[in-house]
């Protein structure tokens, strides 16, 4: 049978009926990659999109992120005397700092502090900032007292002591962070061990050019090379390496100041060297690798050990005002 012509107005119907169809699955497309980018967005600080993502997924897996960017905190361990070694046996005094990096509060704060192997923590409680718990592992817990504000931080100190049949190497020191809003954050400081104490020597020397040994002097010439030896047994701690160790030596007339590294001469000597070049009649600049030197001056080297603050040595020597 033969079908009827098609009114006029039908083909204009179906092309608008296609659009609006199409029309319809853009909008929907576009509402589903706008939802996909407000996620991607939602760890930004300071975006005005992240704001709105902020409250349209906070019940989201998402806000998880968010509390890593909006609350953070920062975790820092140091030790005095110094940050590198402990003598075995030796108390060493501990600053864990906790730093709020966050834009929040950080309310509900736990500090946990672990001692290395074979070492016993103490630490007194600060009512007024924390108060602390021993654990059975040997660890302390730092419960904060207040909030933590944006921005500001707070210094928790306690006292190490190591067993003193601890062998020479690096023991870890280690710390954790909690609290409301943010995952657990971890720090840990290496320190290494070193056995006893030895007593430090300092010599000012020079080269003798025939024998090209060091030998100890009592004057130097203006111009001439200031080579400094130290001798410092636990020092060596490495018997399969060299090792290295700092003085500071300086002018009293010219007032120059130099920070010199001294070489182990060998793997296993626990004997220190270094020279560094004297110069004379020109303007002083500190630490730049010569030292300032003027007609009858005096040039004294102090050293310290690293790893025992007690061991510290002193040498002085003259500057013959005559030059070379």
């Amino acid at each position: 049978m033969r079908q009827p012509p098609s009114p006029p107005w039908a083909g204009r119907f179906a092309s608008g009926l296609c659009c609006v169809i199409s029309t319809i699955l853009c909008l929907l497309l576009a509402q589903t990659v706008q939802a996909q980018i407000i996620t991607n967005t939602a760890t930004m600080l300071y975006s005005s999109t992240a704001n709105v993502a902020r409250v349209q997924l906070q019940s989201s897996v998402n806000i998880r992120a968010l509390g890593r960017n909006f609350e953070r905190a920062s975790l820092l361990i140091s030790t005095t005397p110094t940050n590198t070694c402990i003598v075995g046996g030796a108390v060493a005094h501990l600053t864990i700092t906790v730093r709020n990096t966050g834009i929040n509060p950080l309310t509900q704060g736990v500090v946990e502090l672990l001692p290395p192997s074979n070492g016993r923590l103490s630490a007194q409680n600060a009512a007024a900032q924390y108060t602390i718990t021993p654990l059975l592992n040997g660890s302390i817990r730092f419960v904060l007292s207040q909030p933590l504000a944006a921005g500001a931080s707070i210094a928790l100190t306690a006292s190490l002591r190591l067993n003193n049949a601890l062998p020479v190497g690096t023991q870890v020191i280690q710390a954790s962070f909690n609290a409301n809003g943010i995952a657990g954050i971890s720090a840990q400081s290496n320190q290494f061990i070193v056995q006893g104490r030895t007593l430090s020597r300092i010599e000012f020397m020079q080269m003798n050019t025939q024998t090209q040994q060091l030998q100890a002097v009592r004057v130097y010439h203006a111009g001439q090379a200031i080579w400094l030896k130290i001798q410092d047994s636990d020092q060596n701690t490495d018997v399969y390496t060299a090792q290295s160790v700092t003085i500071i030596l300086s002018d009293n007339v010219t007032a120059d100041n130099e920070t010199l590294t001294l070489t182990e001469t060998g793997i296993d000597t626990g004997i220190f060297t270094a020279q560094i070049p004297s110069v004379v009649g020109v303007a002083v600049v500190r630490d730049n690798g010569a030292i300032s030197v003027s007609g009858a001056s005096q040039l004294r080297a102090v050293y310290t050990d690293r790893c025992d603050g007690m061991d510290t040595t002193a040498a002085t020597t003259l500057v013959d005002p005559f030059g070379l």
